[in-house]
């Protein structure tokens, strides 16, 4: 979901499709971390640093795309790995 946002937000001059796309990935993101294994505090908590993160990676990419990277793959790709990564030591149990 965070690359998607990501890449949406490196190449689309449009700010609207870059929100849609964040929000569309957060959604799809949620139903694992937070509609499958039932709303409580912890659910909403990781889902909530889940949408910080793809939200980081969208504004990643639009900054890429301000200095004119023409291939960002490796810094977007890396900077979602490191967030997912870090994002697993505060999952629910």
């Amino acid at each position: 979901a965070a690359l998607a946002a990501g890449i949406v937000a490196r190449f689309s001059k449009s700010f609207l499709l870059v929100v849609t796309v964040t929000l569309l990935g957060w959604a799809a993101m949620s139903v694992r971390t937070l509609w499958v294994p039932g709303l409580n505090d912890a659910t909403l908590r990781f889902t909530l640093i889940g949408l910080a993160g793809i939200v980081a990676v969208a504004a990643a990419g639009l900054y890429l795309r301000m200095r004119n990277i023409q291939r960002p793959w490796m810094m977007l790709g890396g900077l979602s790995m490191a967030l997912g990564l870090a994002s697993l030591t505060m999952a629910p149990r």
